[in-house]
């Protein structure tokens, strides 16, 4: 059965209307020419389109014009679409070729095709495999006497909505239909959205929204572009969408990305008969309420054990950075004055003026659920005792709606690592082994502690003194932590102490340095066995191996 159930309905708002007025217009310049570039579509990083600059010989005998063909386009550094291209060649014909989709996973594509034996416009479709785009099919929807077009596919790949006429039908109609096992059910007539005027050039945003075109009278003229919404068990009626989106001329095509969207028209101003459009805007262009809310759940664990931490405190911070001098900025930022791993920068944010937080405590799963802005930003301050403080910042577009974040526990004890005393004697005898207990890396990190390099000092001094000696630094890690974690971090360890004899002026060559994470530890302290810091550091160790000399 089809999920979708037709009537009418109030209209209900549907494109945000503070976002299109503040929206840059841009005519895309480039490619448009003195002919036709109409009802773009999303292909990978490319958009694709219909113009008339295929290799038919054939003419339409009413534009006077080739018949249409498929070509792409990318953006450049300006972001203006250039370098036009036909799309394939083998779904090139000699008939005319026009509006077309792709399914989600962009393997599919369907398209309008004109049947050369009745004239009448068909809806085909290819598969891509690793080869190429197979053989075009014919899909098979209503009849074979109607005029089929203009297919878009919804975001789940679950329906297709199109255009069509039957016999004795002068204008076009929307109909939408739903994929069972496989293929596409019988489809019905979209009531709510058609008229008695032609209704047609359909585009899916997400499952639940379908913006055409329509020449039905309107505060506009010419064919302008409209919105339905499913709405719980119905649509609702059609909505004119705004200026700029539409004009005193047909606009028609639209298709919504991230930031950006494009659609025709054949406006004043434009090169030639239809041209391309791109619209630039801040926010959601497509206003909808049950989107406008997300539930989010973050599990918080302990990053030794990955068990959950119970009455974890979190502090959910709305944070709105814009560099546009008109939007409020609510958080200065300065760089925190610290080392970190992987070149990594900390960028400490401090309100300029209150805004409302959320304050939860996670349950004793460490889980926290909450109903945060789908659209905004937030700086996530976690705290839980006995651990220490986390700050991450978090959007829904990048992290979704369900997160773990990990917790690392404090040292059971806190260490002064000053130089022995006592004098460090490096053997030079190749084969010496030497363990430098006294070489100390913080906990969870490859970073060397102040003052805690002595005996690398001395192995710099002994290597200057004798020039043709080579050494291996092998770096150990205590258990705590995943045995891949452990591994990867010694190796960083290993790494941290070259580069510390290549500083004091050691080359490079002389040093092999290798890891073996907690594969060799010198204790008990195994995973699942309760250990001081003492012992878990007993392990944290660089062994050094004279190779020659």
């Amino acid at each position: 059965m089809l999920g979708y159930v037709l009537c009418n309905n109030i209209a209900q708002v549907i494109i945000n209307q503070d976002v299109v007025s503040n929206a840059i217009l841009i005519p895309e310049e480039d490619i448009n020419t003195a002919s036709f570039e109409f009802s773009p579509v999303f292909y990978n990083s490319y958009i694709a389109y219909v113009n008339d600059r295929g290799k038919s010989v054939r003419y339409d005998s009413i534009k006077k014009t080739p018949y249409f063909d498929l070509s792409f386009a990318a953006a450049n550094v300006e972001g203006n679409l250039a370098k036009q291209a036909s799309f394939v060649p083998s779904l090139s014909s000699e008939n005319q070729e026009g509006p077309f989709c792709f399914t989600p996973d962009q393997n599919i594509i369907y398209f309008t095709r004109t049947d050369p034996t009745t004239g009448l416009l068909r809806i085909h479709y290819a598969d891509w495999k690793e080869s190429g785009w197979n053989s075009t099919k014919q899909v098979s929807l209503l009849s074979d006497l109607h005029h089929e077009c203009h297919p878009s596919i919804s975001v789940s790949g679950n329906f297709l909505v199109f255009a069509a006429s039957g016999p004795g039908e002068n204008e076009m109609d929307l109909y939408l239909s739903q994929k069972e096992n496989d293929e596409w059910a019988l489809p019905i007539r979209l009531v709510s959205a058609n008229s008695e005027f032609n209704d047609w050039f359909p585009r899916f945003v997400g499952d639940s929204i379908i913006i055409f075109s329509s020449n039905r009278p309107a505060s506009f003229s010419g064919l302008n572009m409209y919105g339905i919404k499913w709405e719980g068990n119905e649509w609702t009626a059609p909505e004119l969408l705004p200026s700029p989106l539409n004009s005193n001329a047909d606009d028609f095509g639209l298709v919504i990305g991230d930031g950006i969207a494009y659609f025709s028209s054949n406006r004043s101003g434009v090169k030639g008969k239809d041209d391309l459009f791109r619209i630039e805007y801040k926010g959601e262009l497509i206003y909808d309420p049950s989107i406008a809310l997300v539930d989010v759940e973050l599990n918080i664990r302990n990053k030794l054990t990955l068990d959950g931490i119970p009455d974890v405190r979190l502090k959910a911070i709305p944070v709105v950075i814009s560099d546009d001098e008109d939007d409020p900025v609510f958080f200065n930022i300065d760089l925190a004055a610290q080392p970190f791993e992987d070149d990594a920068l900390v960028l400490k944010l401090r309100p300029t003026e209150s805004l409302p937080t959320i304050e939860l405590i996670s349950n004793s799963e460490g889980k926290i659920n909450m109903t945060l802005t789908k659209n905004q930003k937030y700086a996530f301050a976690i705290s839980a005792a006995g651990y220490n403080d986390y700050a991450v910042l978090y959007s829904f577009s990048n992290y979704g709606d369900n997160i773990t974040y990990v917790l690392e526990p404090k040292p059971e004890e806190e260490f002064n690592y000053e130089k022995p005393l006592t004098s460090v004697i490096i053997p030079t005898k190749a084969g010496s082994v030497i363990i430098f207990d006294n070489l100390y890396y913080d906990f969870n990190s490859h970073i060397i502690s102040e003052g805690a390099a002595s005996e690398l000092d001395a192995l710099a001094v002994t290597m200057k003194q004798n020039p043709k000696m080579t050494v291996r630094l092998s770096a150990h890690t205590d258990s705590r932590g995943t045995k891949i974690y452990n591994q990867r971090l010694s190796e960083k360890r290993a790494l941290s102490a070259k580069n510390y004899l290549i500083n004091s002026g050691i080359n490079g060559n002389r040093i092999e340095a290798v890891g073996f994470g907690e594969l060799r530890l010198r204790n008990k302290c195994a995973d699942n066995i309760p250990c001081s810091e003492a012992e878990h550091r007993f392990n944290r160790r660089t062994e050094v191996t004279i190779v020659s000399n």
